[in-house]
């Protein structure tokens, strides 16, 4: 592997290469076990760094110094379909589209008849990703962060449900609206969760912007299945070390990545 990665220094080789190289081993993968549909998760983590690394920089969400990679994974199988090295300081959902593009269209090439849906929390709810969804006709499930609106629509219809005479129960609805964000084009379908633990008095909210026609409780059951994301995250890097980018050099740290996510989705 060290021979591997002198090689990459030297003749800086980039992400794109060994990406579509991961594509191509998976799809013979699912060439013998065939996939009728993916869940893609998008989401990122941090990779703290102790020393000079190209590209590390502070990150004040996570309170360190290191590198800000992106993932996607298929919340089916635990599959990284992507991943990214990115400098520490970069926003969440930044290039999302750019990154998540290719993966698409890989997989709409690859498996034209599968169902494809894109699950992400509140730090994706941009209007250029679910442009990107509803353009190229997937659905998805993503977290919205609450506001004054939000909470408004949610709260009238809270009001009208809280049953005094069950203060002392836990209740749950599941409800939904249309809403247009300042940012949106159009209005879209907002699933919403109402918790009302017992003895309080006040509902807490959980926002989903969706374009699935199923229920909203089904809505919601299906966002939240994404926490195995952490977990998928938590394997790469404690079994496969994907977070140590130890090397100087901004592309051999960009292939090692690539390597330790090869080597996560062989595990099995």
């Amino acid at each position: 592997m060290g021979r591997l990665l002198r090689e990459v220094r030297r003749c800086k080789l980039l992400s794109k290469e060994s990406y579509l190289f991961i594509l191509r081993l998976q799809g013979r993968v699912y060439a013998i076990e065939p996939r009728d549909q993916f869940v893609m998760d998008p989401d990122s983590s941090g990779f703290a760094i102790h020393g000079d690394q190209h590209g590390a920089s502070y990150n004040h969400h996570y309170r360190q110094k290191g590198f800000h990679p992106l993932f996607c994974f298929d919340g089916l199988t635990g599959d990284c379909l992507k991943a990214e090295l990115r400098a520490g300081n970069v926003y969440t959902s930044r290039q999302v589209v750019r990154f998540m593009g290719p993966v698409l269209t890989h997989y709409e090439t690859w498996a034209p008849e599968a169902l494809i849906v894109l699950r992400g929390d509140s730090g994706f709810a941009v209007p250029e990703l679910l442009e990107l969804a509803e353009t190229k006709g997937h659905k998805y499930a993503i977290r919205l962060k609450a506001n004054a609106r939000l909470q408004k629509a949610a709260q009238a219809m809270a009001d009208q449900m809280l049953n005094p005479d069950k203060l002392h129960e836990w209740q749950l609805q599941y409800r939904e609206f249309q809403y247009q964000a300042d940012s949106w084009s159009h209005a879209r379908r907002v699933v919403v969760k109402m918790e009302c633990p017992a003895g309080e008095l006040h509902f807490q909210f959980t926002f989903i912007a969706t374009n699935m026609t199923v229920s909203p409780k089904y809505v919601v059951r299906f966002y939240f299945q994404r926490g195995h994301m952490e977990n998928f995250i938590k394997e790469a890097k404690n079994g496969f070390a994907c977070n140590k980018m130890s090397s100087t050099d901004f592309e051999t740290n960009v292939m090692k990545l690539q390597l330790a996510m090869l080597a996560y989705n062989l595990r099995s």
